[in-house]
């Protein structure tokens, strides 16, 4: 069982492909502009100051894994950081120069007051706690071949030692591995700021291109069936406490931002609406493109939903990242 870099993704993928932050009053704070329309946090508010914070525990969470990994990996099995920038120098590119990930870098290096030099290597360092995972990967197929154990049994081991040689809830430090309080260094401290925002800059693109969606949609006529919506939220929240990772960082997420578990609930709930009726949204947008006539129908319905998804995506405008 590999260790798991946990990533917050952006929920637009599942279209393309298929209340204030401490109170529950709705925020009137506008979070973005789509087209010509002010979309405010309103409700979505405390789910995307929940999910900024867990990302911001995540990331603290995958250098503690990575210190660990580094601590126990040297002296027996040989990593470097030339290796490591020589290997994931491509995925900085890639993130600075994709048009799925350029605009949001950006937004975050404008925000974050970022030189490119900064950027760069506060991107490279987000791979770090990735490449010390396949480096102990590599220990542990080597381990499992000269005793006839298995990588999956050897990972399964060391993360069962890791829970108990790792601490999150010393006061005045992020962690502590076998006792002893470990600082982050300025780079790794940084790179969580940056994580953080970027992680903001997706949960509000995505709520403002869901709720603008049903929005523009419902005045074309389309409604929302909710039947299931109550199971479905139920099943949801039910998967964040039984979920391992989610079960310890969305209470310790609420609770830093100073959120009671009624308010994230109402707010995550909110959200889950915006999911809920994706795929109606598609066979709404399939009726639309079977109607359609002419030269410039797209070839199929699929390519009409993703048009239509990247044509609001490509006109959000975040106004506001507090």
């Amino acid at each position: 069982m590999k260790k798991r870099i946990i990533t917050i993704g952006m929920a637009l993928c599942l279209l393309l492909t298929a209340g204030c932050a401490k109170k529950a009053e709705p925020s009137g704070l506008i979070m973005a502009n789509v087209k010509d329309t002010a979309m405010p946090y309103g409700v979505y508010r405390g789910y995307i100051d929940a999910f900024t914070e867990i990302s911001r525990l995540s990331a603290i969470r995958n250098f503690a894994f990575s210190a660990a990994v580094e601590k126990d990996l040297t002296g027996v099995f040989a990593f470097s950081r030339e290796e490591f920038e020589a290997k994931y120098a491509y995925q900085v590119i890639y993130m600075m120069e994709d048009a799925n990930y350029a605009k949001n870098v950006e937004l975050a290096k404008a925000a974050l007051k970022l030189t490119d030099d900064d950027l760069k290597a506060l991107l490279l360092e987000l791979y770090w706690p990735q490449y010390m995972s396949e480096k102990m990967s590599e220990k542990f197929v080597a381990q499992a071949a000269a005793t006839g154990t298995t990588e999956d049994e050897l990972w399964t081991a060391y993360q069962t030692s890791l829970a108990t040689r790792t601490s999150y809830d010393q006061p005045n430090v992020p962690f502590t591995i076998d006792g002893k309080a470990i600082e982050l260094t300025k780079v790794q401290q940084n790179t969580i700021n940056l994580n953080k925002m970027m992680t903001r800059i997706e949960e509000i693109n995505t709520v403002a291109l869901l709720d603008y969606l049903y929005k523009d949609l419902t005045v074309k006529g389309m409604t929302l069936d909710t039947t299931g919506f109550d199971a479905y939220v139920e099943q949801n929240l039910a998967s964040i406490k039984s979920d391992e990772t989610y079960s310890v960082l969305v209470p310790k997420a609420i609770k830093e931002i100073g959120m009671t578990e009624e308010n994230f609930n109402e707010s995550f709930k909110s959200y889950l609406k915006l999911q809920f009726g994706i795929q109606q949204v598609v066979t709404f947008l399939g009726t639309q493109y079977d109607a359609m006539t002419g030269t410039d129908k797209p070839a199929t319905s699929n390519e009409y939903v993703n048009q239509y998804a990247i044509d609001i995506s490509n006109n959000i405008t975040i106004s506001n990242l507090s």
